[in-house]
């Protein structure tokens, strides 16, 4: 899998989302509720908004347009008017002080 981007872990720890550049959509990393790390495309399938703008409840990112509530380990999108859509997930590893992303 090759590396997109290293985010270091003091930057996401506080909750705090960032967006990575990695055309043609950025990658948004950041931690669960549990203090996991996770990487998705940074982009809602309902509106094309950017997820890093949005917030994580538990598990869940949330859209920061319509609310749509997207699965941080799948992508699948929970919010019942749009079951069935996704965003694509992206590998991601701590490694030292930094969270590596890779494509899958």
């Amino acid at each position: 899998m090759s590396e997109i981007a290293r985010v270091k872990l003091a930057v996401v720890a506080d909750g705090s989302l960032v967006r990575v550049k990695h055309p043609p959509y950025d990658v948004v990393v950041g931690l669960d509720g549990q203090g996991r790390p996770f990487a998705l495309e940074d982009a809602c399938p309902h509106s094309g908004a950017s997820l890093a703008k949005g917030c994580v409840r538990g598990d869940v990112i949330v859209c920061p347009s319509h609310e749509w509530e997207i699965e941080l380990a799948s992508g699948e999108v929970r919010t019942a008017v749009g079951r069935g859509r996704s965003c694509p997930v992206y590998a991601v590893e701590p490694e030292g002080d930094e969270l590596v992303v890779r494509a899958r």
